[in-house]
């Protein structure tokens, strides 16, 4: 049986950009690949396997042990697809009223670690990632277990900081803005209904939680620039605390300044993961087939194409272990390209250098992998790529750009801050 809580996907190192490909790398890259590749037709002979035991039990009437269903199904979340875990669960009949959202919220609610506090010593048997996907989705049937997951959680002796470090402690926050406003929507009904004196409302909670997180990213992120005074902060959230036709009001200051200086002297905690913060890096942000246009006479070719960690890499083939090239996603800009009659039917998005100055971009610095795996440094001006779904190149626009970004949950979190602050007329 496969560990619960590993999900092995495929992965690359951001690369160094020297003449020769190092060796020693290229080899643990074979090699890793070589057992993803043992480890997949594994997982499809367990997944025979427990369809077996499962029919035989059925034909002799033998009644499943749910601990196991329980593991199975964890697996299944974890592994395949959060989806695939609820879905395995209800099959098996884990939950006593075929899985309600309030069954599912405490499913999910029961197997994450809460306390923020204890960061390691307790590890999360569902990978929080795969858990802010699920509570994120747009489907009613996802909104409905968000909302009964929040309110699982007891704030009423909490103040405001320890209950949005413990909410967000549950799971990983998705990188889509939409979904990060469904979960913090939720977390803003839940706090206030615990606390209905602390804001004038929920309106206040939800925008004070995001400039929180905000501000911890301003206080200790080297790669964010100069840090947030308290006054720039106060100035940040001024008459936030009102509902959509009502007129502004100011937090209470001392709430302000508390959040502040806790912020100040404690990083907020935000988890990838509890299998350790490099999770990141084996779980790509975006992977799939895209049209690239390259060659010595310019033609279209197919390409599996991912996107993680800050680099794009395209190959051949979907099973490859070797990408054919390598492109980090920094001094870049990522914009839909409309070629008028020759659209041919497709969608198109274009990578092509940052502005420099006046007149010049930053040269792109992508890279071809030849036979051997030398890196050969490319000359390239511009990348183009094509899909039939408008909807799929988007997608990759907006991964493009959250990679493009020095911290892609910010940059999310100011989105979807930005945009709540904007339907309440709010200066910002």
């Amino acid at each position: 049986m496969l560990c619960a809580s590993r999900k092995i996907k495929f992965f690359y190192f951001t690369p160094i950009f020297t003449s020769n490909f190092d060796q020693h790398i290229a080899n643990v890259l074979e090699k890793k690949n070589r057992c993803q590749r043992d480890i997949e037709q594994l997982e499809r002979q367990i997944d025979d396997i427990e369809t077996k035991i499962s029919l035989e039990r059925d034909r002799l009437g033998i009644v499943e042990d749910m601990d196991h269903v329980l593991q199975v199904g964890i697996t299944r979340f974890n592994h395949k697809a959060a989806k695939k875990g609820i879905a395995y669960l209800k099959e098996h009949k884990y939950f006593s009223d075929g899985g309600t959202a309030e069954e599912v919220a405490q499913f999910l609610f029961d197997n994450v670690t809460h306390d923020y506090a204890n960061d390691g010593v307790t590890q999360s048997a569902l990978i929080k990632s795969e858990v802010g996907e699920y509570l994120g989705e747009g489907k009613e049937f996802n909104i409905e277990v968000l909302r009964r997951f929040a309110d699982l959680h007891d704030f009423s002796s909490n103040s405001f900081l320890t209950a949005l470090r413990t909410y967000l402690w549950g799971f990983k926050l998705p990188g889509e803005s939409q979904k990060i406003d469904r979960i913090m929507e939720c977390f803003a009904k839940r706090f206030c209904h615990a606390n209905p004196t602390l804001f004038r409302h929920e309106d206040g909670c939800f925008l004070l939680a995001f400039s929180t997180i905000m501000l911890n990213t301003s206080l200790h992120n080297p790669s964010a620039g100069r840090n947030m005074s308290l006054e720039a902060f106060k100035s940040q959230i001024r008459g936030i605390d009102h509902g959509p036709d009502e007129p502004e009001h100011d937090l209470p200051q001392d709430l302000v300044e508390e959040v502040y200086h806790s912020i100040d002297t404690e990083a907020f905690k935000i988890p990838d993961d509890e299998l350790g913060f490099g999770y990141t890096f084996t779980n790509p942000d975006k992977r799939g087939f895209l049209g690239k246009l390259g060659g010595t006479y310019q033609v279209w070719r197919e390409r599996w194409t991912v996107v993680t960690c800050r680099c794009l890499y395209y190959f051949a083939q979907e099973n490859d272990s070797r990408p054919i090239g390598i492109v980090p996603l920094e001094d870049l800009q990522v914009r839909p390209v409309n070629r008028g009659g020759q659209n041919g039917g497709y969608h198109y998005f274009e990578l092509v250098g940052a502005d420099s100055g006046p007149g010049t971009t930053h040269r792109i610095k992508g890279c071809k992998v030849g036979k051997k795996g030398e890196v050969v440094q490319g000359n390239h001006k511009r990348y183009l790529f094509r899909s039939k779904n408008k909807d799929e190149i988007q997608d990759w626009i907006n991964c493009i750009e959250t990679n493009l970004s020095m911290d892609a949950t910010s940059m999310n979190f100011a989105d979807a801050f930005s945009k709540k602050m904007q339907r309440h007329e709010v200066a910002i």
